[in-house]
């Protein structure tokens, strides 16, 4: 800015406007960054949602073909590895980052694309390892904060958590959301019948001025209410 080439080099208002327009320089980036995530997650969820459903499916029969498998002593090398392999694309759909164009998993792709997909993929299975551990160090404190009362149910809930793959997304989140608020039907749940503070209160003001008599609404009030009086009628003489 223009103002700034006035200001004498190293001085401290100099320094202080800077300062000023590098802070409003990241909230700007933050921003464009917040914009852009945004789009990339509205116009990507529905093909990570038919993927995710495929590829979930994959894993459930993959599960069931394991069991039997055991079950039968039959060898499971090749279902494990399947199986593995069907996770490992079920994290990349999950965890795939908003910043960028999102790649397909299942479709065949191409060199560039294959290089894009396992450059994310060792990403998010990186970052998955650090929050894991980071995790883990905050569970074992908590379980020596409360001598290993909630332990277990904090991990259950971790893992429900994992589970609800669709749930808690907002409006702009990755996916389609399962809403759990509202009625069945897709009603809004309806309000109770009972008076509102406003009007309950006006009724007691009312009530109050009726009771009182004076004022316009305190005869509105008496209106019609009790005995009748005949005219006092002077004799002229």
């Amino acid at each position: 800015p223009r103002s700034r080439r006035k200001l004498e080099e190293g001085s401290e208002k100099r320094v202080k406007l800077e300062k000023s327009l590098a802070e409003l320089e990241k909230k700007r980036l933050d921003v464009v960054r917040i914009e852009r995530e945004k789009k990339n997650a509205k116009r990507y969820r529905g093909i990570r949602f038919v993927e995710w459903r495929k590829l979930d499916r994959k894993h459930k029969q993959l599960r069931r073909a394991l069991a039997e498998a055991k079950d039968n002593g039959r060898d499971t090398e090749a279902i494990e590895g399947d199986i593995n392999r069907v996770s490992r694309d079920l994290l990349y759909i999950k965890n795939y980052p908003n910043s960028e164009k999102y790649v397909s998993i299942l479709l065949p792709p191409t060199e560039e694309n294959a290089a894009r997909i396992e450059r994310i993929r060792a990403g998010i299975e990186r970052r998955l390892k650090d929050e894991a551990i980071v995790a883990e160090a905050d569970e074992g404190a908590a379980i020596r904060v409360v001598q290993g009362g909630d332990g277990a149910a904090a991990e259950d809930d971790g893992i429900e958590a994992e589970d609800d793959f669709f749930l808690g997304e907002g409006e702009d989140g990755d996916l389609p959301v399962a809403s759990t608020s509202a009625a069945p039907g897709g009603a809004l749940p309806e309000v109770s019948g009972g008076e509102s503070e406003s009007d309950s209160g006006a009724g007691e003001e009312g009530a109050g001025a009726g009771g009182r008599g004076s004022g316009p609404r305190a005869g509105a009030g008496r209106l019609g209410t009790g005995p009748r009086t005949r005219p006092v009628i002077q004799d002229r003489k």
